[in-house]
């Protein structure tokens, strides 16, 4: 055949869709549809809530709809492995399906590349997150103070026991790699801190004691929080003498 596309065939590799014939899959992350006069037309599909691209591919008169990475991986490499999944590196945008960005690999690897790519969606950057690092970096300092029970914190930050449990005992935000007083090997002290010693504190007895002044004058919560650059749950804990108890009024 003759024409643009099979000159760029020689600079880029193809293969042919297995069960959809009519269909190949370019090096460069192109899809493809033989048209009736012999002819290759570009699919140039849509792209998925996700970022992925997708096309539809026809068979029987029947329509698929395939992610096109994992058609270039499975045309150019092979099924997927056993509990393995797509991968996009080095280059992360999901619409980038060069073969040379693709790979199968772990779960584990893949959240490895989108740590180092800054695209985790780990902690806050998760779409159903409801607390922040801060707050997190919080109910691990209010559970290791024992001040007050994991049912009251979680009310504190609008969150159930179970999700301050989860956080206190590392199955939940793991990668701030928050590790509780209670945890430390056996031989290091284990006495929960009060106050500035505890290794999470951001505050000092002498801005605790002005947080209480200017809640007593009737500043807002809200208000004070934003002056200290801290939550507006942090101040409330403080006003109330859940945390910081041993400073004086």
């Amino acid at each position: 055949m003759e024409g643009p596309q099979e000159t760029q065939a020689v600079v880029v590799g193809y293969c042919d869709v297995p069960e959809f014939p009519g269909y190949r899959v370019g090096t460069d992350g192109s899809a493809w549809r033989l048209k009736s006069n012999g002819q290759w037309k570009q699919l140039h599909g849509r792209r998925h809530k996700k970022g992925y691209r997708v096309v539809t591919l026809r068979r029987a008169g029947v329509a698929y709809d395939r992610l096109v990475h994992r058609l270039i991986l499975e045309c150019f490499v092979g099924p997927c492995p056993d509990g393995k999944e797509a991968c996009h590196d080095p280059d992360p945008r999901r619409d980038n399906n060069a073969l040379t960005n693709l790979r199968w690999d772990t779960p584990k690897a893949n959240q490895a590349d989108r740590k180092k790519h800054g695209t985790s969606n780990e902690g806050e950057r998760h779409g159903l997150a409801k607390l922040t690092e801060e707050q997190v970096r919080l109910i691990v300092s209010l559970c290791e103070q024992g001040e007050i029970g994991q049912r009251q914190i979680g009310d504190l930050f609008g969150v159930s026991s179970g999700t301050v449990n989860q956080i206190w005992t590392g199955r939940r935000w793991q990668y701030l790699r928050l590790v509780p007083l209670s945890k430390l090997p056996v031989g290091v002290h284990k006495t929960p801190y009060q106050g500035e010693r505890n290794h999470n504190a951001k505050l000092d007895p002498g801005i605790v004691m002005e947080i209480r002044l200017l809640a007593s004058q009737g500043v807002p919560q809200r208000d004070i929080a934003g002056m200290f650059s801290i939550s507006q749950a942090t101040v409330n804990a403080v006003v109330l003498r859940k945390t910081w108890r041993h400073v004086p009024q």
